[in-house]
């Protein structure tokens, strides 16, 4: 209860005070009893709930006959009940708020306990890091797995069991890379679209399991995957929000913080918070945007709903105010770079290949995700395109 707003004002009037506060008492959630014993407290009195009802029986059909300056006062008063309503409005839309987040939380680290029980993850013990290149530093972007989603086209079949079999193929690639560049640490940027998702009536129809299934099952995929090259490289994990993990299917209804990217993360850090190789880092931009840093060079992730190609290089530096050396985007499902004002974007590929919407638009690329070698005097020594069938 706020106190203070039920005080009596300087200059205020006993009849008005008594008619404010018995205005207000479903605002504040008040009894009668409530409503009586305020009053006494701030006139001296000792009058019964009763009294006051009868009062404000009284004060109410004064005001039917009042004059203009009554009026005046009594409009003064619904304004400041209006302001009440709009407060107690946006207080319980607040708690509304952290109700579902918590509930999302609370959903995801059950989920990791329920699955710890009955497959415990087998965190590395034995590094088989080889001796590092400190001069160079990996960063893989996934993304756009789209996990769910059920397509059989003439030329791209996908289903959960394929969608695990090229994980399992993207892994033993970027171990690849990892040994032969000699890598000791890798930036694993999660660009978003992991899953399916129920954004569109058409995905509902292609998908093989619900939103909450899709996100429980493909953060233990990103858990699982993250653990196996964890025994090959120190990883720093980011991510950013996308279009497809909002869990309200009307865009314009949508709250960014409602999504289940969020959930993937929370699932991800208790998952591996046994394992000293993964660090997570938040985003200081907001859920969309992830910023880090490899050697002097500057990089920047977003997820690429919000952001058309030919201006994220232009938007995204000036928005940030700072020069960015590399973008990664995603969202087009197929590899593109290009370069700006010493700014180079790349655009992520989609482990998921083509679906029927790139069908209808004679659109086709090969299942891909990127993986980029920094040094020190160049932040795109190398550019993997990692293809997987």
């Amino acid at each position: 209860m706020n106190s203070e707003r039920l005080k009596k004002q300087l200059n205020e009037s006993a009849d008005d005070y008594i008619l404010r506060v018995c205005n207000s008492k479903s605002d504040f959630d008040l009894t009668w009893e409530d409503v009586a014993r305020i009053i006494n407290v701030e006139l001296g009195e000792n009058l019964s709930e009763r009294s006051y009802r009868r009062k404000y029986d009284e004060l109410l059909n004064k005001f039917s006959t009042s004059t203009s300056a009554d009026i005046e006062t009594l409009l003064e008063m619904k304004k400041e009940r209006v302001k009440l309503q709009d407060e107690r409005s946006q207080i319980n839309y607040s708690i509304r708020l952290q109700a579902r987040e918590e509930a999302m939380r609370e959903m995801a680290l059950a989920a990791v306990e329920k699955i710890a029980s009955i497959k415990p993850l087998e965190v590395p013990r034995e590094s088989k890091k080889i001796n590092s290149n400190k001069e160079k530093i990996g960063t893989l972007a996934i993304g756009d797995w789209h996990y769910g989603l059920d397509v059989d086209v003439f030329y791209n079949k996908y289903n959960p069991v394929l969608c695990r079999k090229r994980v399992k193929e993207l892994a033993i690639k970027c171990i690849d890379i990892i040994e032969k560049e000699k890598l000791r640490i890798l930036n694993v940027i999660n660009l978003g679209d992991m899953i399916s998702g129920r954004i569109h009536l058409p995905l509902r129809i292609q998908n093989r399991c619900d939103a909450v299934t899709q996100t429980m099952e493909v953060s233990e995929l990103i858990a699982d995957f993250l653990n196996i090259l964890s025994e090959f490289v120190d990883i720093n994990y980011y991510s950013v929000s996308d279009n497809h993990s909002r869990i309200e299917p009307n865009k314009k209804e949508s709250f960014q913080p409602e999504s289940f990217t969020r959930v993937i993360n929370w699932y991800l850090k208790e998952r591996m918070r046994d394992n000293e190789h993964i660090r997570f880092f938040d985003n200081v931009y907001g859920d969309d945007i992830c910023t880090f840093k490899i050697f002097n060079h500057t990089l920047a992730a977003v997820h690429g709903d919000k952001d058309k190609t030919n201006k994220v290089i232009s938007n995204l530096n000036l928005y940030l105010q700072k020069h960015l050396d590399i973008i990664l985007t995603a969202h087009l499902h197929h590899f593109s770079a290009d370069e700006s004002n010493e700014t180079i974007r790349f655009c992520n590929g989609s482990l998921m290949g083509c679906d029927d919407f790139s069908s209808n638009l004679r659109l086709n690329s090969k299942p891909s995700q990127l993986f980029i070698v920094s040094t020190p005097t160049n932040v795109s020594e190398c550019v993997y395109k990692i293809d997987v069938k």
